[in-house]
């Protein structure tokens, strides 16, 4: 981490009044897991929560369906399970956190292709042509590794 800055909004008005309200914190840190690629250092607001959005409307219209499916559906989805709630949904109350640790994406993905060649057979990508797409996402510490039937 580079540094932290605390801040405060002053609105003057004219005549001399003025007010201060707000408070927020901004991190500037140049991470190595960032440093190296096209973002590289930077600033973020650490209080605000992400979203990421899919729309079924663009390239991504398959990607849509499924995390739609995860998250409003999760029953339907692949292990079944009932009572399965799938962190990253609305509902669930659980946030996705990314994780950077390549090892735990690596696991994330064989769990996912496991149970993907466990319940769609050895072809189940038709020649490498499809994926085997999971959500949570394997670079979050909610990915399949961890999920059981999740």
């Amino acid at each position: 981490m580079i540094g932290q800055y605390d801040f405060q909004t002053t609105v003057s008005l004219t005549g001399g009044t003025s007010a201060s309200f707000g408070s927020n914190t901004f991190r500037c840190d140049s991470a190595p897991y960032i440093v190296g690629t096209q973002a590289g250092s930077g600033c973020v607001f650490p209080d605000v929560t992400s979203t990421f959005s899919l729309s079924v409307n663009s390239n991504a219209t398959q990607e849509a369906l499924h995390v739609y499916q995860a998250q409003y559906y999760p029953e339907t989805t692949t292990p079944t399970d009932p009572n399965k709630q799938i962190p990253g949904s609305v509902d669930s109350g659980i946030p996705l956190s990314r994780t950077v640790d390549e090892a735990l994406q690596q696991k994330n993905t064989d769990a996912a292709v496991a149970t993907c060649y466990k319940y769609y057979g050895p072809n189940y990508s038709a020649g490498s042509t499809l994926d085997c797409d999971e959500y949570p996402f394997k670079s979050t510490h909610q990915g399949a590794f961890n999920a059981g039937t999740n």
